[in-house]
């Protein structure tokens, strides 16, 4: 009998609070709806406010993960950083501020960001994304998920996966591409991750990182507790192309 599975949190609803820095929405954060849901608060990036940054994406990334492992519920994370003062870079969430309801992170992504929330991802959540994707209106915000040359590859371990490697982030040597790949030993893990990555990566596009600075970027960052991390000590690897890194990930 197939096993079944939990809901995926893009079909999931949620509560989320907004973040702004002088008097600025710049992002949101947010939690699944009920604790059922299970999973993690995480940060949504409002691409086109002006005090928007990468930066303020990684602070609130690092203080979700540090709730994590404290044992906190993704809603007491979110409700414990209301009224806290405003971060030069990350902002804050005012005193006042009231809990908002969205019927899906696709919902929110679509407010924040109208125009990139991926149809394709609403219907199906891939561990990895087809290598034979139709390129987008926004595909200038997006690093290319496909590329015919060698690509530089870091691991991506998650502690609650007894640290196996659950995926692997890449880059193109000589284009613009870059992207991420589920393994299969993933497991349930796996869509979370994925997720999460894209999302990172459409972050670092949008703040003009080159793929291979991007790549780099997470070297060492604390553990976010859906998309993993990647060891400090980690070793940069390279492939001769997407087809050798599969077959490594076990897609093939």
């Amino acid at each position: 009998m197939a096993r079944s599975s939990p809901t995926p949190p893009h079909r999931t609803p949620i509560r989320y609070v907004p973040v702004t820095l002088r008097g600025e929405e710049i992002g949101y954060l947010w939690a699944p709806a009920t604790e059922e849901s299970g999973g993690s608060a995480h940060y949504e990036r409002r691409l086109g406010a002006a005090g928007d940054s990468f930066d303020a994406a990684v602070i609130w990334a690092t203080r979700m993960g540090e709730e994590s492992k404290a044992g906190r519920s993704p809603m007491e994370a979110l409700h414990r950083w209301v009224g806290t003062p405003e971060d030069p870079l990350a902002g804050g969430i005012a005193e006042d501020a009231a809990d908002r309801f969205a019927t899906s992170y696709e919902a929110l992504t679509e407010m924040a960001n109208p125009g990139l929330a991926d149809p394709r991802e609403i219907m199906e959540w891939p561990a990895s994304p087809p290598m034979d994707a139709p390129s987008r209106d926004s595909a200038s915000l997006e690093y290319p998920f496909t590329t015919e040359e060698a690509v530089c590859y870091l691991p991506v371990v998650r502690e609650a996966s007894g640290d196996i490697v659950i995926g692997y982030l890449w880059a193109a040597v000589s284009d613009d591409a870059a992207g991420y790949y589920s393994t299969s030993e993933a497991g349930e893990a796996g869509p979370a991750a994925y997720l999460m990555w894209k999302s990172r990566l459409r972050q670092a596009r949008c703040d003009g990182y080159s793929p291979m600075c991007a790549l780099r970027y997470w070297i060492g960052m604390p553990e976010d507790p859906a998309a993993g991390k990647i060891p400090a000590d980690a070793v940069e690897r390279r492939a001769s192309g997407l087809a050798e890194l599969e077959r490594l990930a076990g897609m093939r």
